[in-house]
C-alpha cells in the first residue's frame, strides 16, 4: 500500500509539472515551504521532502533540461543549494540534540555509580 501511495505521489508531481514554467514555479514553491517549516520537520517529514526533492531534481528536471535557459538552471542550482543547507542545518541541530542527550545519559550513569 505504501509503495502504491509513493508511486501515485510521484506520478502526481510529474504530471503537475506540465511545462517548464510550472516546474520552475512548483520547485521554487516547494523550496519555500521547506524553508518555512524546516525547523519543525520530523524525520518522517524530511523523508517525504527528500522524495519530492529527488523528483524535482531527477526525472522532472530531465524532462525540461534541454528547454531551460542558463538563468533557469542557475535558479534550480540555488534551490538545490538552499535545500542542502536546510538539510545540513537540520542535521546539525539533530546532532547537537543527540550529543546533549548522550552527555545527560553519561552524567546520569556517573551519578548512579556514586
Amino acid at each position: 500500500m505504501k509503495k502504491i501511495f509513493i508511486s501515485l505521489f510521484a506520478l502526481f508531481i510529474f504530471i503537475s509539472c506540465d511545462n517548464k514554467e510550472s516546474y520552475m514555479q512548483d520547485f521554487s514553491q516547494f523550496i519555500q515551504e521547506v524553508e518555512d517549516n524546516a525547523d519543525k520537520y520530523s524525520e518522517k517529514d524530511w523523508k517525504k521532502a527528500d522524495k519530492k526533492f529527488e523528483e524535482y531534481t531527477g526525472s522532472i528536471y530531465k524532462k525540461y533540461a534541454e528547454e531551460l535557459t542558463a538563468e533557469e538552471k542557475i535558479e534550480i542550482a540555488k534551490c538545490q543549494t538552499t535545500y542542502a543547507a536546510l538539510k545540513a542545518k537540520a542535521g546539525i541541530k539533530d546532532f547537537g540534540k543527540s550529543l546533549k542527550e548522550a552527555a545527560q545519559k553519561a552524567k546520569e550513569a556517573f551519578e548512579e555509580e556514586k
